[in-house]
């Protein structure tokens, strides 16, 4: 099942980050991914000091881990994690048809609601 669920995660992440769309969150999602799949099949089982660790980091067929490729990968994410989408995207076509001041408002109203509930359940009411 955790394969699976990898695999679903992989293409849909993909997709979104294609469209543009929760690319932050996408980023961050596959981020994890490539770190457990680094600790679970890059990273080399055996390794006594860092030169052979540096060995895993070449892309060969030596048996090491080869852990090149989803370094580049994290690097990559990182990147859009901090970027985010770009003008072409999903996620800018959504904060151009929610604008930021309705966010702003809703979130003020859900606090002074959260507010109102905390006051009446002090009050004993």
């Amino acid at each position: 099942m955790t394969w699976k669920l990898s695999t679903d995660v992989e293409i849909i992440a993909t997709f979104g980050l294609l469209l543009g769309l929760f690319t932050r969150f996408f980023s961050l999602a596959l981020m994890i991914l490539t770190v457990v799949a680094i600790a679970a099949v890059h990273w080399p089982s055996n390794w006594h000091t860092l030169t052979e660790l540096w060995q895993a980091y070449a892309i060969t067929e030596a048996g090491y881990g080869n852990f090149k490729l989803p370094l580049m990968y994290l690097l990559m994410l990182l990147t859009l994690l901090f970027s985010g989408s770009g003008r072409l995207s999903v996620d800018a076509w959504l904060k151009n048809v929610y604008p930021q001041s309705k966010q702003v408002h809703d979130e003020n109203n859900r606090l002074s609601i959260f507010n109102d509930i905390i006051a009446v359940s002090n009050s004993g009411g």
